[in-house]
């Protein structure tokens, strides 16, 4: 296997949305945070870091350990360095931290926030929270904001933590008619962006329909929810329904809102009994100014399009060994087909630190436990990596990991001393684990 470690530590990090947690302190660095929670047990993260397309992961030990019926912690919102996650105090109520990678100039720090006031979502998922990072002076703090439903139509309420004055807030807002406008409008949350900015704008994305923008450091009384529409499917009249994390994925990157959506191709006659015969795909990424005063329309620009039998293979791709060896079969016009077109493909993430890049989720059969994760240049039309990742608690291209942010000038001191790895999460018979092993690359 080829040492991913010649190449430049990226900006960003593939992060799995599965935290394995620890009865003991193992594979401690200075990523390394502990808090005191209010029983006074302690709870301390670390995080084990990976060059993409290899998927990095968070690792959690509590003290007094966890009972085993309570569930395991999780990730629930990212924004540059800042990480919320949960973890089970009981069977019934989570806690809630804040992971900052980055406070003290490479110092990671864990907070507890304090519960909200009365009964919140913030412990379901991670489809309604975000957090925002806010710069003033030399001074930084966050906002953790939750958009909940209530039972009015086009009515909202966002909860708001604010580090600086250690409260939650609850505002009420109303959508605009943009959003009444667009058939089939029933916004269901499947993922918050930070778009940031000077007003601090979050966006609650529908990831089949559009986003619900909110400038959390411009809140009025009366303020309102704007609307913004994503493109059209690239596949025209197809049906928009279960969950679209499997082929679609948004994020603010370098200015602009980014959003892929991946489209597979099935070999004609070849459905059956939940199966299928891969025959190619195609990716398309669009792009929108993150700065513009939205309207009803948001100018949304196609920067790239790419189908699987334009990928240039090419010998020094790092780790192409790692993928499986299939007998080529022939296309309807007899062309002898990549293995990138037979494999069952996902899961498209966006890079944060390289607009070209997208990161597919690879099988032999989308049902397999086996998977690897691709990067692939959209520009150069070049497959950049391979990196192996065992899907044990993942059916089909279910939504398993996330692209998260690492800065660079507060991360240095403090990454530079965290060994890189390859991960690869095993089975073990019988059970669903949380436990992982490491294979260095340092």
């Amino acid at each position: 296997m080829r040492d991913s470690c010649s190449r430049p530590r990226p900006a960003s990090l593939l992060l799995s949305l599965q935290i394995r947690a620890v009865s003991t302190h193992v594979s401690r660095n200075s990523t390394t945070a502990s808090c005191t929670t209010k029983g006074h047990g302690i709870v301390e993260a670390t995080l084990i870091p990976a060059i993409p397309p290899a998927v990095s992961c968070l690792q959690v030990y509590c003290s007094p350990p966890r009972p085993a019926a309570v569930p395991a912690p999780y990730i629930i919102a990212f924004e540059a360095d800042f990480i919320l996650i949960g973890v089970a105090a009981t069977t019934r109520r989570y806690d809630h931290f804040v992971y900052n990678l980055a406070a003290g100039a490479g110092t990671s720090s864990l907070e507890l926030l304090p519960l909200p006031p009365d009964p919140c979502p913030l412990s379901l998922d991670d489809s309604r929270v975000g957090i925002l990072r806010c710069r003033r002076g030399n001074h930084s703090s966050y906002l953790v904001a939750a958009l909940c439903y209530t039972f009015s139509p086009g009515e909202y309420e966002l909860r708001l933590y604010s580090s600086g004055t250690g409260k939650w807030d609850t505002k009420t807002l109303l959508s605009r008619s943009q959003q009444q406008e667009h058939a089939g409008s029933y916004h269901v949350n499947h993922k918050v962006i930070t778009i940031g900015g000077d007003a601090g704008t979050m966006g609650w994305v529908d990831l089949w329909q559009g986003i619900l923008l909110c400038d959390l450091l411009r809140l009025r009384n009366d303020a309102r929810l704007r609307y913004v529409k994503l493109p059209p499917p690239l596949l025209p009249g197809r049906t928009l329904e279960g969950c679209p994390r499997s082929s679609r994925d948004i994020a603010v990157v370098g200015g602009r809102i980014r959003y892929v959506e991946l489209q597979i191709h099935i070999r004609p006659g070849s459905a059956s009994r939940g199966g299928y015969l891969a025959d190619g795909w195609t990716v398309a990424v669009w792009s929108t100014s993150a700065t513009r005063p939205w309207g009803k329309d948001a100018c949304w620009r196609q920067d790239y399009k790419l189908d699987a039998s334009q990928i240039c293979l090419t010998n020094d791709v790092p780790n192409l060994e790692l993928l499986p060896t299939l007998p080529p079969p022939r296309d309807d016009e007899g062309k002898s087909q990549t293995i990138l077109e037979r494999l069952h493909t996902g899961h498209p993430t966006l890079s944060l630190h390289d607009h070209r890049v997208v990161y597919l989720m690879t099988k032999v059969d989308h049902r397999d436990e086996e998977a690897w994760v691709l990067a692939v240049d959209l520009k150069s039309k070049t497959l950049q990596g391979v990196a192996e990742f065992t899907a044990d608690r993942v059916p089909g291209f279910s939504y398993t990991y996330t692209h998260c942010m690492v800065s660079r000038d507060d991360m240095s001191p403090g990454l530079h001393k965290a060994k890189y790895c390859n991960m690869y999460p095993h089975v073990y018979e019988g059970t669903y684990s949380n436990s992982y092993s490491y294979v260095s690359t340092v």
